[in-house]
């Protein structure tokens, strides 16, 4: 049986660079919510900028963030919409249980409620 380097290389080419022999990683996507009580928006909104938005680009794998303020129909609720490389990424920056919010030092006495949510993209 002769190998047709050629086609072969085609086939590499136009495949996964690592398939069959790796997972492919799946981006993910982490949707974080909080209320902050109307009085602390000021005061929140200045530090969510400051801590809380450089603290999760600094991590390894994060790709790219979003972040919205209240508008009249959530009064009070933030978002902060970050995009991962991998599963692996988040749990990495957000400990085992990863669907719990990752909140930096000084940032709780803000934080009235949160959510987590996360979503595997679409290729």
């Amino acid at each position: 049986m002769l190998l047709d380097l050629a086609n072969l290389a085609g086939y590499i080419g136009s495949a996964m660079s690592c398939a069959p022999f790796c997972i492919e990683s799946i981006m993910i996507t982490r949707i974080f919510r909080v209320s902050v009580p109307k009085s602390l928006h000021h005061e929140f909104e200045k530090n969510f900028l400051s801590v809380s938005v450089p603290y999760v680009k600094a991590q390894p794998g994060f790709i790219s963030v979003v972040v919205g303020k209240p508008t009249s129909w959530e009064p009070e609720e933030y978002v902060m919409i970050s995009v991962w490389d991998s599963e692996a990424d988040v749990a990495a920056f957000a400990g085992k249980n990863w669907n719990r919010a990752v909140i930096p030092q000084g940032m709780e006495k803000y934080v009235s409620k949160c959510w987590v949510h996360h979503y595997e993209n679409f290729d």
